[in-house]
């Protein structure tokens, strides 16, 4: 009886010995990629608390604001979505729009610029959905001070603009799409968008004259003769 045991556990204990071996054989033939343990998994950080975060929240006026957050702000660059579907790509600090940005409206017209404080300082680039774009100061998001509008028909407006009329001192340059006029040009008096007052008009070949216009309609004085 004890030599039947004796022979059990010796079999027993050869059979491990060849299980672990043919184990550790097929562990030599397994790929490398597949014998090293899987990297662990990290979870989505939160920008409330990892100041490095880049996350997206929802602020106090429902804006979804995607970068990073300082004490619960938005501080260095980031885009935010509001509401009402206008977007600004740019850099924050303090929660404000602080550098170089471009808002784009819901409509599909966007500018870019320089923002201090929420506010944008100096010239901007407005590009209209339309086609046109403009280069200047904005008041109320509108043409004001002295800019310039490139017109998608290929006009050129260079003056002054009152909220998102042309209204002073301007030049108007006609482009391609005017058969009869293109490169020939109007500097003078604007009201309303109109031309109205006094003004010089000037060929595309040089020549000019001195021309009277009322609300868009210019005539020559009888007077005048076109010189070079």
């Amino acid at each position: 009886m004890m030599r039947d045991r004796f022979s059990s556990w010796v079999a027993a204990i050869v059979a491990c010995g060849l299980l672990w071996m043919n184990s550790v054989s097929l562990a030599e033939d397994l790929p490398q990629a597949i014998l090293e343990p899987e990297p662990e998994l990290i979870g989505p950080c939160n920008p409330l608390v990892d100041f490095g975060c880049k996350g997206t929240v929802e602020l106090e006026q429902g804006e979804q604001f995607t970068g990073t957050l300082k004490e619960g702000l938005p501080d260095g660059e980031g885009e935010i979505v509001y509401p009402n579907g206008d977007v600004y790509s740019g850099y924050f600090r303090e929660g404000r729009k602080m550098g170089q940005g471009k808002y784009r409206f819901a409509n599909g017209d966007t500018y870019s610029g320089f923002w201090v404080r929420d506010r944008l300082s100096g010239a901007v680039e407005l590009d209209y959905v339309i086609g046109d774009r403009y280069v200047g100061p904005l008041e109320e998001n509108k043409p004001h001070g002295e800019g310039a509008m490139f017109f998608a028909n290929g006009d050129v407006y260079r003056g002054q603009w009152v909220k998102g009329v042309r209204t002073g001192e301007g030049i108007l340059s006609y482009g391609g799409s005017h058969v009869e006029s293109a490169g020939d040009r109007y500097q003078g008096a604007f009201s309303n968008n109109l031309r109205h007052g006094e003004g010089r008009y000037i060929w595309a070949d040089g020549k000019q004259s001195k021309v009277s216009c009322q609300y868009d309609v210019c005539e020559e004085p009888s007077w005048t003769k076109r010189f070079p």
